[in-house]
Formats: C-alpha cells, sequence, structure tokens
C-alpha cells in the first residue's frame, strides 16, 4: 500500500467526483502492456483524500494525502516510480497536483476473528430479476442497477456482498494459482460453474461472525450520487473462509472498487 502525500496548485472543489480520481490512477498505468481497465475486476483501490474538508472547499497548497492499494506488486512499482519521478500532474478544471512524498506502508493481514472497519463506503447493486425475487418493486430503468439501502433489510446486502466476494476470489486464484489449487479451491471453482449451485453455497457460506450496518454514505460517480454504506464486519474463525477475505482484501470488497469503493484498511 502507498500512502501518497501531495497539495493542490489552486483550490479545488470539496465535491471531488471519484470518477475523477479513478482516472488520475488509471492514466499512471496507461502506457502498460496489460490493460487493466478491461480486467472483470479492478487490480487496485484507494481511499477518501483526508484531512476531509468537510465545510470548504480543498485550499492551495495544503498537504493531502491519500492512500492506494494494488494486489500486484508491478502496478506499485510503477505507481510509485511515476509519482516520485515527475511529481507534477495535471488535475481536472486546470490545476496541478503537486507529490510531495510517497512511501510504502505494510497493510494490516487478515486473519479468523479479525474486526475489519471499512473507511470508503461499500457499494452493491441488484438488477431487476433479483429485485423480483426478493419482493422489491424495482425503481431503476432495466438496463440500470438498484442499489441497496438500508430499507431493503440486511440479508440481501449481505447476501450480494459474499457473492462478490467468492467471485473475486475466483478471479484471483485463477490468474494466479489456476495449476496450484488444494481441494477446497478446487471445489469452489466445479461449484461456481453451475449457477444454481453457486446461488445456493452464496446462502449457506458464512464469511462473517457477525456485521454491523454503521451509516449511509452516499457518493458522487460521473455526476451521479451513488448511495453506498459503511460497516463493520468480523471475519468468521474458518480457515478457508478467513483466505478468501484475506485474497480478496488485495482488490476490495463490493462493487466499483477501482472509483475508490470498498476501501478497507
Amino acid at each position: 500500500m502507498l500512502k501518497i502525500s501531495f497539495y493542490f496548485e489552486k483550490e479545488q472543489e470539496r465535491n471531488i467526483d471519484h470518477h475523477i480520481l479513478q482516472w488520475f490512477f488509471y492514466n499512471l498505468l496507461w502506457n502498460k502492456k496489460e490493460k487493466y481497465h478491461d480486467l472483470k475486476y479492478s487490480l487496485f483501490n484507494f481511499g477518501n483524500i483526508f484531512p476531509f474538508e468537510k465545510w470548504q472547499n480543498y485550499q492551495a497548497g495544503k498537504l493531502y494525502s491519500i492512500y492506494f492499494k494494488t494486489v500486484e506488486k508491478e502496478i506499485c512499482f510503477s505507481v510509485y516510480e511515476t509519482l516520485t519521478l515527475k511529481k507534477e500532474f495535471a488535475f481536472w478544471k486546470n490545476n496541478k497536483l503537486i507529490v510531495k512524498k510517497v512511501i510504502y506502508i505494510k497493510d494490516d493481514p487478515i486473519y479468523p476473528g479479525k474486526i475489519i472497519k471499512w473507511i470508503t463506503p461499500i457499494i452493491i447493486s441488484i438488477y431487476k430479476d433479483l429485485a423480483e425475487k426478493y419482493g422489491i418493486k424495482f425503481k431503476a430503468r432495466l438496463w440500470r442497477p438498484m442499489y441497496w439501502i438500508k430499507e431493503m433489510w440486511f440479508d440481501i446486502f449481505v447476501n450480494q456482498l459474499t457473492k462478490n466476494i467468492l467471485s473475486k476470489y475466483i478471479f484471483l486464484i485463477e490468474r494466479w494459482y489456476v495449476d496450484r489449487l488444494n481441494d477446497f479451491d478446487k471445489s469452489l471453482l466445479e461449484i461456481y460453474k453451475d449457477k444454481n449451485k453457486f446461488e445456493d453455497f452464496v446462502k449457506d457460506i458464512d464469511l462473517f461472525s457477525w456485521y454491523k450496518y454503521k451509516r449511509l454514505a452516499s457518493v458522487y460517480y460521473k455526476g451521479v450520487k451513488i448511495p453506498g454504506s459503511v460497516w463493520d464486519f468480523k471475519v468468521s474463525n474458518n480457515l478457508d473462509y478467513a483466505k478468501i477475505l484475506r485474497y480478496v482484501n488485495q482488490i476490495w470488497l463490493g462493487e466499483r472498487c477501482s472509483a475508490g469503493f470498498g476501501f478497507v484498511l
């Protein structure tokens, strides 16, 4: 994980759209052979800019920081090298972002029984067929998702989050370790190939011992306000389940992670 300290050349609007931050980091990786933007799941994520300016715009010359996390060393080295060599970067509406320092920080491990506290909202969405399955009135256009809000009840959120986590875990082990899987991973891969079996497996698996909803946290993405939520979770004591979370924590949980959602410290 990288901690990037920087300042803005000019005063910057407080409501920085997450899409702008997303493309700032994608642009740092633009010339690489692998097209990271085209992958099924993102390989990087970032937190909020802090200190957060609650009542005013981000000030010119004031030092701010942002955490950047990635699952692959090549991405980490590339971002680190670009930020430390170039120093000055164009940033939305004729502003400049000037990098002061970039340091590497070791990420906290995930282990059985650990309590995970989110620092950015988790985004979870459902489409029309799933809404009908749960008996929820679908309020979005057919080709768009409807985002989870607490009125839908928590079981829907946890079920969709679990499905997201398991899908990402499959993505990672197929990317890295497809020739060196243990019996649990091989069994999970077979279940994943059958949609009905996978749906049943998602219902039965408990990746977390408990969870606690803390608050709604809406954020802007491409000019649209998206409802997210902030939670605390306790990791299951099952070693295989904890391993799943340990892997997926490296690409983060929920949807739109490359846009800075679902960041875990």
